[in-house]
């Protein structure tokens, strides 16, 4: 099914397909609108990969888009690897924009009653271009996002079981050498995470309380 997904992301890539996005943008629902060529969001949009709130890292791309388009220094996708390590969500579609959730060329609309028309006039003009490559890491990412990460700890932000899940990011994100074995790691580590009783602990509280458990 992981397999499925991912395969349909990049399918979507290839299509002129813009998505229009209202209200909640989170997970499977952000992969698949972050996948098409463009995206038209209404201004008031929270969008986000909240995954780890629940154990889990994404698991249709979601990391390895954001790497994708947040990979053109080290600062930049350290930022951005902690930003979905944290399961950080916007406020507001430009907020989105700034935790690298969204690409500079999407576009935000600002009155809601044209987000529809927004995005149909967005497609009838859409130019599809090529995924970013994959960009080798450059400097000390790995160590910048291990430094990063006990920073968090430290504020309260991160428990032990939330490093666990980070580290997994950061193999897709900073370790995997292609786009190719980034999209075999994703697969192997979220699968991983979902046999782990914290993290059924976590889904577990999540569908009780509405609520993330910290443990």
């Amino acid at each position: 099914m992981l397999a499925g997904l991912q395969a349909f992301g990049e399918f979507l890539e290839t299509q002129p397909i813009v998505a229009a996005v209202s209200g909640y943008c989170f997970g499977g629902g952000y992969e698949v609108a972050f996948s098409c060529p463009l995206v038209v969001a209404d201004a008031e949009s929270k969008i986000g990969l909240p995954e780890t709130k629940v154990g889990l890292i994404p698991g249709g791309r979601g990391s390895i888009m954001v790497r994708r388009h947040n990979q053109s220094n080290a600062k930049r996708l350290v930022d951005a690897a902690m930003t979905v390590t944290l399961g950080e969500v916007s406020a507001s579609a430009d907020h989105a924009r700034t935790l690298g959730y969204l690409r500079p060329d999407d576009v935000t609309s600002y009155h809601p009653d044209k987000l529809i028309y927004t995005a149909k006039q967005a497609a009838l003009g859409l130019q599809i271009q090529a995924a970013p490559a994959w960009a080798p890491v450059s400097g000390p990412v790995v160590g910048m996002i291990d430094q990063a990460q006990q920073n968090a700890k430290k504020q309260g932000q991160m428990t032990d079981y939330d490093e666990l899940i980070g580290d997994r990011i950061k193999r897709v994100m900073a370790k995997s050498p292609s786009y190719e074995s980034a999209v075999a790691i994703e697969r192997e580590c979220f699968l991983d995470l979902c046999q782990r009783n914290f993290t059924v602990l976590r889904i577990r509280h999540m569908l009780e309380h509405k609520t993330a458990l910290r443990n």
